[in-house]
């Protein structure tokens, strides 16, 4: 009786376990993502720590000390520099890692005299090429702990990266997560700034009720449980929402609403017209991933009005 009593209790502890650290058994409706996961196994880290997973968690990670910074860029000579000095000044980045698209400014060479190293990648957009083509193409190179991805127009706080190693570090099963943003508005008009406002709470609401971050949060993930699954999405648009829904396949994800700067540059061109697209395509991207059909090339071509 004592030994039945005890197994119980053994079970409700474990599931009580369960339940506080989210780890529960979910699918990733891509059946190829699938077959990667169902083929992967336990692997052992580069300084011999063992990798065990439950459900949607590793039970342990290695520790992390290091970052890379990757920036996806195509004509971006006007904002690279400032992007990469930014990355450059947090004290455990070792690296940024600027992917040209095939840039036809002076974005590769302002990129160089900021202190990154320079990756090439204009794939066609239907065979690996866009953004999260370049990204995937960018982590190859890297050689950090941990990567963050920053896009070209952001300028992320040293602070930023420090709450990044904390998290990881300090966090059971966390895998990666978002940092958070803010619009440099300064000299926007009354009218920008009041969009943009109204955005960056929609962003923050997102994050916290989905676990979703978008590109302009300033994604960041363990590279090895990345790489060794083979889990970066490359694809030309919506890469960010897909890498969210896959890293919550193996781990857990933080939120750490810190205050990368991105610029307003899009919200004064486009205004409210450019929310309520990425609104719409970011929603039937979801609709149609359930059933398997979602063709990131068709987003990318709505979203930049180009035919690929």
């Amino acid at each position: 009786m004592e030994s039945e009593n005890s197994l119980i209790r053994k079970l409700f502890r474990l599931r009580r376990i369960i339940v506080r650290e989210g780890v529960t058994d979910s699918r990733c409706p891509a059946e190829a993502y699938q077959n990667r996961i169902k083929k992967s196994s336990p692997t052992n880290g580069s300084d011999g720590v063992r990798w065990r997973t439950c459900g949607n968690s590793f039970r342990r990670f290695c520790a992390c000390r290091t970052i890379s910074v990757i920036i996806p860029a195509l004509n971006e000579s006007e904002t690279i520099y400032g992007c990469v000095k930014a990355s450059l000044s947090g004290s455990h980045v070792i690296e940024a890692i600027v992917v040209d698209g095939g840039s036809e400014d002076a974005t590769r060479s302002e990129a160089v005299r900021a202190g990154a190293r320079i990756v090439v990648h204009n794939a066609p957009i239907r065979n690996g090429g866009g953004r999260g083509g370049q990204i995937n193409a960018g982590l190859s190179h890297a050689r950090g702990d941990i990567v963050a991805i920053v896009h070209a127009d952001t300028h992320v706080p040293a602070a930023a990266f420090r709450k990044m190693l904390h998290a990881l570090n300090t966090r059971k099963g966390v895998v990666g997560g978002g940092v958070g943003c803010r619009f440099s508005t300064g000299r926007s008009a009354t009218g920008t700034r009041i969009r943009c406002r109204i955005v960056e709470y929609l962003n923050h609401a997102r994050v916290m009720l989905t676990g979703i971050s978008f590109g302009d949060q300033v994604q960041f993930f363990r590279r090895e449980a990345v790489v060794r699954r083979n889990l970066y999405p490359a694809i030309p648009l919506m890469e960010d929402i897909e890498l969210a829904i896959r890293l919550r396949r193996i781990g857990r994800l933080v939120y750490l609403n810190g205050k990368a700067v991105v610029s307003a540059r899009r919200w004064e061109k486009q205004g409210s017209a450019n929310a309520f697209l990425i609104i719409a395509l970011s929603l039937l991207y979801l609709f149609r991933r359930l059933n398997d059909k979602a063709d990131p090339a068709f987003f990318y071509q709505v979203y930049y009005g180009v035919k690929v």
